[in-house]
């Protein structure tokens, strides 16, 4: 059984919907914030600190498909946060919003005790923006704010497994 389906764990299930809600509003607050000045790199990275923090409660349980959509978020902020051209930065926000939304759909599932089943959302303009951003990311191997440290490099290649990982 799924650690989130098992019933002795909703009160903790239901404590990290509520809190995923509440980290979704900062996190939308930064994108709106990102609309208005796209060339304040601190926002994208404040963006994937955020998102990496959701990343972590949801790999302690258990909720990949929450997980894996979170560190696509976190690939997002912190690589975006390294370009310069200021349409591709707008289209990295558009993109950033559409994780969101799938982000909310997945809590929603969640804080009516569903399976998750990232097939049953309509993911395919997400997965082919996803795609386009990961070539023009490709010469970014920096994915983490943390410079220097080598076991923080994700490649396009890493974003085509944390794709599939979704069944995207």
């Amino acid at each position: 059984m799924l650690m989130y389906l098992d019933p002795s764990m909703k009160e903790i299930l239901d404590d990290f919907v509520l809190e995923c809600d509440s980290q979704v509003k900062v996190i939308e607050d930064i994108l709106f914030e990102l609309e208005d000045d796209l060339t304040n790199n601190a926002l994208f990275e404040k963006f994937g600190q955020v998102i990496d923090r959701m990343m972590g409660a949801a790999k302690s349980l258990e909720i990949s498909e929450v997980a894996v959509l979170c560190e696509l978020g976190k690939t997002l902020g912190y690589k975006s946060s390294q370009i310069q051209d200021e349409k591709l930065r707008s289209i990295v926000v558009a993109v950033m919003f559409d994780a969101i939304d799938l982000l909310r759909i997945l809590n929603q599932k969640l804080k009516h005790s569903d399976e998750l089943k990232i097939s049953e959302i309509s993911t395919e303009a997400f997965v082919n923006r996803m795609r386009w951003l990961g070539d023009k990311f490709a010469n970014i191997n920096r994915s983490s704010v943390v410079i220097g440290n080598t076991d923080n490099i994700m490649e396009q290649n890493d974003i085509n497994d944390l794709l599939k990982q979704l069944g995207m």
